[in-house]
């Protein structure tokens, strides 16, 4: 049986899917719906508990529906395949890694904006690297024809909605467990598809203006960028 996910002392007896592993009893009992955001549907939190969880979650989707309708009132097309392509990346690099604290999603992210500056700065040792994270990025830029002023402009305001969800605790994973869930619910094909590594293509993830219809585009040079696919 496998170490507790939490712990990784005592033997991990339940299936936790907000840390996509396996706890032992007395972790979730001590850390659930707090240290461990756990979604909505878990089979061991109280009824109470499910109340305040799913008002999380709703309180999330509310932030992040402002987040992205502000992106497409003052954004062309190209503006929203950078948001989905920045969206497809931090669900690809941490939807096997929940415990990712919101600093390191910030820290990633200014990186990323320090490669499209026109002013690169010696390169500072980060919690992981960012080769693979930015793979492909030139390209894609190339392709979608955004310039780089306009993406680091859209990267600034990524990074100050995450900061103002998080707010002082950025040493917690409460804007990225709940963006995790948030794609999942609303792309699960897409999820299933980086998960198992079905498809050799990169799938872009734009969530869209309110939710309602998921948009799936596909990096595919024999299809234009525009293609869109509801799962």
């Amino acid at each position: 049986m496998a170490k507790c996910i939490y712990c990784h002392q005592k033997k991990g007896k339940r299936t936790c899917n907000a840390l996509n592993g396996d706890i032992c009893n007395l972790c979730c009992g001590k850390h659930r719906g707090t240290d461990i955001r756990c979604p909505a549907s878990c089979t061991f939190i109280s009824g109470q508990e499910t109340y305040y969880i799913q008002k999380d979650e709703d309180d999330f989707s509310k932030h992040m529906v402002n987040f992205y309708n502000d992106i497409c009132k003052s954004n062309k097309e190209s503006g929203k395949n950078f948001l989905a392509f920045v969206d497809a990346r931090l669900y690809e690099h941490f939807h096997s890694n929940r415990s990712s604290t919101d600093s390191t999603i910030i820290s990633i992210l200014n990186s990323l904006r320090s490669k499209l500056s026109p002013i690169q700065l010696i390169a500072q040792p980060g919690p992981m690297s960012t080769e693979s994270f930015c793979d492909g990025l030139e390209e894609f830029i190339d392709r979608i024809g955004i310039n780089n002023e306009n993406a680091i402009k859209i990267l600034d305001l990524y990074i100050a909605q995450l900061e103002e969800y998080v707010g002082n605790e950025t040493g917690s994973n409460k804007w990225i467990r709940q963006f995790l869930n948030l794609v999942e619910s609303k792309n699960p094909d897409m999820c299933r598809k980086i998960k198992n590594k079905e498809s050799s293509e990169k799938d872009i993830i734009y969530t869209g203006e309110k939710f309602e219809n998921s948009e799936l585009i596909r990096k595919d040079e024999n299809k234009p960028i525009s293609n869109i696919i509801i799962p």
